[in-house]
């Protein structure tokens, strides 16, 4: 599905359309927060990152009604310079994995029964204007959408992972390293898909449950 360079450019305006076309249901306030989309499913919140700031929101959110958070996966990018019409594949992506780290910034929420999720992997076109480091960034919007998961079951993150595994294992599975991987592997501790087990020497061992 290609969709190429769109009227109203940004992630964030296009999957607002994509999930409500009727504007009129577009920032709605409730609960003195405003929602991206409002209607009678409930709440659509697109959130691109920095999850961090979705505490409040749902928590006013959830109490009012359902909320299904978006959260677009760049799963790869090509910057395009309007001054020098020069393309290029970017070397940064992302995958599913990286929504578990951002979901562990909001964890109190995750068991929530009104609380669901969508993810949805694009790629992206990225406009930057100017040479080399002094390049700045203009825009992304998105040039393909190549899958939507509805998150109904958690297990789709430990698919291929060994019943075992250590943090390095996971590490390995996801593609995340550091506090990424730390964050991911939490969130799955948090709503109960892994637990920890005994240690190997000095090393922590989880199961897959």
């Amino acid at each position: 599905m290609s969709i190429g360079t769109l009227g109203e450019k940004g992630v964030h305006a296009y999957l607002k359309k994509r999930f409500e076309e009727h504007t009129d249901s577009h920032e709605i306030k409730i609960g003195g927060f405003v929602a991206d989309i409002v209607g009678e499913q409930g709440i659509i919140e697109i959130q691109t990152a920095a999850f961090e700031r979705l505490n409040k929101k749902l928590k006013a959110f959830l109490a009012a009604t359902n909320v299904t958070v978006v959260y677009p996966v760049v799963a790869g990018t090509t910057i395009y310079n309007i001054e020098t019409k020069r393309k290029y594949a970017s070397p940064k992506h992302k995958t599913k994995f990286n929504f578990l780290n951002e979901a562990y910034k909001i964890r109190e929420f995750l068991q929530n029964d009104r609380l669901s999720f969508i993810l949805v992997l694009m790629s992206v076109i990225e406009e930057r204007s100017g040479k080399g480091k002094s390049a700045v960034k203009l825009n992304r919007f998105p040039n393909e959408i190549l899958e939507e998961i509805v998150l109904d079951d958690w297990h789709i993150f430990t698919e291929g992972l060994s019943e075992v595994f250590t943090q390095s294992d996971f590490a390995a599975h996801t593609g995340l390293y550091g506090r990424d991987a730390w964050g991911a592997l939490q969130t799955l501790l948090s709503i109960g898909i892994v637990t920890e087990i005994d240690k190997k020497g000095r090393t922590k061992q989880y199961r897959v449950c």
